[in-house]
Parts: C-alpha cells; sequence; structure tokens
C-alpha cells in the first residue's frame, strides 16, 4: 500500500510507471502500457496542470493498474511540443468543442487514441478537472479505440466497454482508499473487469468504490451506452438521479467516448 509520502509528493517518471512490475499480468506482460502526454492548452498554471498529471499517474499506478492490467507513464509537455508518435495525447482545454461533453476520449484512425478534458467547462458543471481527466485517461485505457463490447444475455443488450460511465456519481479524494486525510483532487469510480462478465455474481462488488453490484449493475447518477441491434444503434440509460448536463446524449453515436 502505498504511504502517505507518496500520495503527497509523487512525481510522474519513467522509473515509477512503465518500468514498474506491479502491472505485469501472468504472462509477464501489460495489457496496455502507453506514454500518455498531456498538455495544457488551458487556463490552468503550469503547476496546477503538472499536478493533474501526477494525480493521473498516481492513479492509473495505484488503483486502475493493478485491477485492469494496465499501466501508463504520464508526462506534461507544452503544447507546441513535438510529442512521440507513439504516444496518447491528452490536451487540457477552456471550452467543449462538443455540445454537453465535459470531456472525450476516441482516436484519429491512426491506432492513435486521444482524449480532451474541458477545464472550465467540468468547473461549471460542479466538476473538478482531475475527476473529468481521470475519467477519459481510464476509458481511454481500458477501450483504446472505442471499439470494445460486452454482451448480456439476459438483457439482449451490447454494452459498450466504458470504465465509469455507470459509477458515475462515485468520484473519491485519491487518497480515500488509503483512510488518509484528503488531498484535494478527486478522481472517476471505475467499474472492475468483472462487471462486464454476466456469469458475475449479482451480489459482488463490481466497481472499485463498492458503488455497485453485479454486472451491468448502474448508480443512480451513472449512465450506460447499449445497443439492442446489429449494426448497433446506440441509446443511452440512466440513473434516477443522473444530471444530463454530465451526459453527451446528442452524439453517443458518433463519439461514443464522450463524458
Amino acid at each position: 500500500m502505498p504511504s502517505a509520502h507518496d500520495v503527497t509528493d509523487g512525481g510522474c517518471s519513467q522509473a515509477d510507471s512503465r518500468n514498474d512490475r506491479r502491472f505485469r499480468n501472468d504472462a509477464g506482460m501489460l495489457t496496455t502500457n502507453p506514454l500518455i502526454v498531456v498538455r495544457n492548452q488551458s487556463k490552468l498554471s503550469t503547476n496546477v496542470a503538472w499536478k493533474l498529471a501526477w494525480v493521473l499517474h498516481y492513479y492509473v499506478q495505484w488503483q486502475l493498474g493493478p485491477i485492469w492490467k494496465v499501466g501508463a507513464e504520464v508526462k506534461l509537455m507544452p503544447a507546441d511540443a513535438n510529442v512521440p508518435l507513439d504516444a496518447w495525447i491528452i490536451d487540457l482545454l477552456n471550452t467543449s468543442d462538443e455540445p454537453g461533453a465535459l470531456g472525450y476520449h476516441d482516436e484519429e484512425g491512426n491506432e492513435r487514441p486521444f482524449g480532451r478534458v474541458f477545464v472550465e467547462t467540468a468547473e461549471q458543471n460542479n466538476l473538478s478537472p482531475s475527476e473529468v481527466l481521470t475519467h477519459e485517461a481510464a476509458e481511454m485505457l481500458g477501450d483504446p479505440h472505442v471499439n470494445l463490447s460486452a454482451f448480456d444475455p439476459n438483457s439482449k443488450r451490447l454494452y459498450a466497454v466504458e470504465l465509469c460511465d455507470a459509477c458515475q456519481g462515485g468520484a473519491y479524494d485519491l487518497a480515500a482508499p488509503y483512510n488518509r486525510p484528503p488531498v484535494g483532487y478527486t478522481v472517476a469510480d471505475f467499474v472492475r473487469p468483472s462487471y462486464f462478465d454476466p456469469k458475475t455474481d449479482p451480489d459482488s462488488q463490481t466497481d472499485y468504490r463498492g458503488i455497485l453490484k453485479g454486472p451491468f449493475s448502474l448508480a443512480s447518477q451513472g449512465y450506460v451506452s447499449y445497443a439492442t441491434a446489429l449494426p448497433p444503434e446506440w441509446q443511452q440509460a440512466m440513473g434516477d438521479k443522473a444530471n444530463p448536463a454530465h451526459v453527451d446524449a446528442d452524439d453517443r453515436v458518433a463519439r461514443r467516448g464522450a463524458y
């Protein structure tokens, strides 16, 4: 378990993440282990943007990564920097370029996933940029090319593999899992792999923080994307307290990874 020093004084470095054996699966390999470049083009200062990049690094290393067998090296780079060709990019921007979206992830058709986080738009909707950043990054790592689905034979629905949508509303302080004082950065709850397995016990915990029970369940503020026909015609189901302002309901077919 990480120490209090780890929570408050960590850094985004190659030694801390890409070479870390905690993420190895039984075959000794990571399922996903990219370089994620965070570029700040928002109102945030460089210092604040660096802290967000570190929060993302820590979140992947200690929380998301061990459960999903993923890792990432996270680096903050200037907006005009030459980014390595194999890097994934998440841009921090001020206002949304997609109606209703606080952030989204997609890929450019060249096997290069990317994400965008809209800082001012998130704050106007009472969500922290760190929550949106970790939400989008987690879903990029879980489904880099936005093309994975899981079929539930009980509901006859084909569900999009989105790691944070169903447990929306379950965000937590980065230090909360260790019962330590808050560090002031909220991150997104995420489902476990068992969430997408129809054979999972309906009484078992299927998200990180314990909001969801059983496969394909839905938190009161959560939402899921699903199809009932092939080719998929995506629809959405929402919890009874889901905030439409936090859900991109208009362009889900074209951009399934929107938040």
